[in-house]
């Protein structure tokens, strides 16, 4: 199962009738709003919104997995509001990038939104982003029902200033590059780190850098 660990915001269900959510399909046939899912975390921050984000079939040809799986889905995790929020938004047309006629200036409605609200959503010194991950993998094994769940959150470092998102992303890159340069990934050219990058590893090197994954196994009767 360590290689179903690394797929990252995938749903796997291996049971009832087939079906693959690529994040096009889903948009179009239902939109944002009517595919929304909410996630129990295991931790205390209540219940986030799942909205499809990345194509899930990419991870289980991947994997190649695909012919056995029921269902998969990949999605972004957002504070619940998020869905209510950005769907009349983008229903009303402020996330285009076509220029607006009859102004002085060219500008579209996706710049005059970043322009007006990044300046009023910037962090403050003692406030924290939040970095989570929630992969579950359901199925049947040896006649029986079983699940794993893989968790993390990170949070910024109210010390150094490193936002969690900053943590994720360029902890794992410098462990990456660091392993590259000690010959610890041999393979040349364009690689994939679902594949190419030692698993126990990279897991023991994010393990010193203070992100922690949490896993938990469900047997079913």
């Amino acid at each position: 199962m360590q290689r179903l660990e690394q797929a990252g915001w995938l749903r796997h269900r291996l049971e009832g009738k087939k079906n693959v959510y690529t994040p096009t399909r889903t948009r179009q046939q239902a939109g944002i709003k009517s595919v929304r899912t909410f996630i129990k975390q295991m931790y205390e921050n209540g219940e986030l919104e799942a909205v499809p984000n990345g194509d899930a079939v990419f991870y289980t040809d991947l994997l190649g997995v695909t012919d056995t799986i029921q269902e998969a889905g990949r999605y972004a995790l957002r504070w619940p509001g998020w869905c209510d929020f950005w769907r009349p938004l983008k229903k009303f047309g402020f996330l285009s990038d076509k220029s607006l006629e009859g102004l002085d200036c060219q500008v579209n409605p996706h710049q005059f939104l970043s322009n007006l609200m990044a300046p009023q959503l910037q962090y403050r010194d003692d406030e924290k982003d939040i970095v989570a991950m929630y992969n579950i993998f359901e199925g049947i094994k040896d006649g029986a029902k079983k699940s794993i769940i893989n968790s993390l959150m990170i949070e910024r470092d109210l010390n150094t200033g490193l936002f969690a998102m900053s943590i994720g992303v360029g902890y794992t890159a410098s462990i990456v590059a660091q392993m590259i340069g000690n010959r610890q990934i041999k393979e040349k050219g364009v690689l994939n780190p679902a594949i190419h990058v030692p698993y126990t590893l990279f897991m023991t090197e994010l393990s010193k850098r203070g992100i922690e994954v949490k896993d938990k196994i469900i047997h079913e009767a």
